[in-house]
């Protein structure tokens, strides 16, 4: 069972999995820093991305092993890989000036992992409302002890006794 942490939970000595699931990743470090940049990604299927121009972004090279990319290298148009190692087409790119407080987190071994985004506002629901089983008669069995199992696994199966086949 997968379940996700927010990055401000993590410290040093924390385990995370890795992109693939291959592997656990140790925490060796979370460091605030100051920003006045930030780089804004929209990816087709995705949720859009805020993070600083410096973070790594993995991409897709066509024949060899996937590389890191800063995110402010990356340009409309170009393709990223998403969860299951699914590449993504880049549909748009913002710069953002503003300033903002942000968390570096250094991973060892140094691989992937994924990020999810928490949207500020969800709808909560409940799903199918499941009506409750109207148990008529069941205490008629308690009060007659009497009546045969027969009678009551054919009352069960609405058959007669003898007639149930498969």
């Amino acid at each position: 069972m997968a379940f996700y942490v927010h990055a401000e939970d993590l410290r040093k000595g924390s385990q995370v999995l890795s992109a693939d699931g291959s592997k656990m990743l140790e925490v060796i470090r979370t460091e605030t820093q100051h920003t006045s940049k930030l780089i804004e990604l929209h990816v087709e299927g995705s949720a859009p991305f805020i993070t600083t121009p410096t973070h790594r972004i993995m991409v897709p090279i066509y024949g060899a092993e996937p590389q890191a990319q800063k995110a402010e290298d990356l340009k409309t148009g170009s393709f990223v890989l998403c969860t299951n190692s699914i590449a993504r087409k880049v549909s748009c790119v913002t710069t953002l000036c503003e300033e903002r407080e942000v968390l570096a987190i250094a991973f060892k071994p140094d691989e992937p992992v994924t990020v999810c985004s928490v949207p500020c506002s969800m709808v909560l629901t409940k799903g199918l409302k499941v009506k409750a089983t109207r148990r008529s008669g069941m205490n008629k069995r308690a009060n007659n002890p009497e009546q045969d199992l027969s009678e009551q696994a054919s009352a069960f199966l609405c058959t007669e006794p003898g007639e149930y086949s498969d």
